[in-house]
């Protein structure tokens, strides 16, 4: 029972943790799209603002693109341009830290996993060796014997008695 409850633990762990990171990639995705979003709106908004910075100055009758005029429109198009930039960099920033928090989140659930199968096993030796005490018998798996692997004097998978009642009864060679 505790094995079984060790792997499902285990098992429960890494479907929970796999859920998880897909929602951190997926908030990751969200993160990069507003991060696109926000560029394209400041690209446009500094369209609009050199436009309307073009005609302010044109309508007062000066050289547009030369001197002062000149200056005020590049500096309106240099500034548009770093939003769109650190719009994207933020944005990418954000994604790049939620997807590193999906991949440990996965590596937490692979671990927690793993953990499972080893508690399972730990469990298995642990009630095995309570029982063997118990019982009096011993765990041969490969079935090898005084007599060589599975010969006459194999002892089988499980015997019982200690090994000194088996020589006892049995000793080296004896069918």
């Amino acid at each position: 029972m505790q094995a079984s409850s060790a792997i499902s633990s285990g098992i429960t762990a890494k479907g929970n943790a796999n859920l998880q990171a897909g929602d951190l990639e997926y908030q990751a995705a969200v993160e990069r799209d507003n991060a696109q979003a926000a560029a394209e709106y400041y690209r446009r908004e500094g369209q609009r603002t050199r436009g309307s910075t073009v005609a302010a100055v044109a309508a007062s009758g000066v050289v547009v693109g030369d001197g002062s005029a000149g200056d005020a429109e590049r500096q309106v198009v240099q500034d548009s341009m770093t939003d769109e930039r650190l719009a994207l960099l933020r944005g990418d920033q954000t994604a790049r830290q939620l997807q590193a928090r999906a991949t440990i989140t996965r590596r937490a659930g692979r671990d927690a996993l793993r953990a499972g199968y080893l508690n399972a096993a730990t469990s298995l030796m642990s009630s095995y060796g309570s029982y063997s005490r118990a019982s009096g018998t011993s765990f041969n798996p490969a079935g090898w014997d005084a007599g060589g692997f599975n010969g006459t004097n194999d002892r089988g998978f499980l015997s019982t008695g200690s090994a000194s009642d088996w020589w006892a009864r049995n000793g080296r060679g004896g069918d």
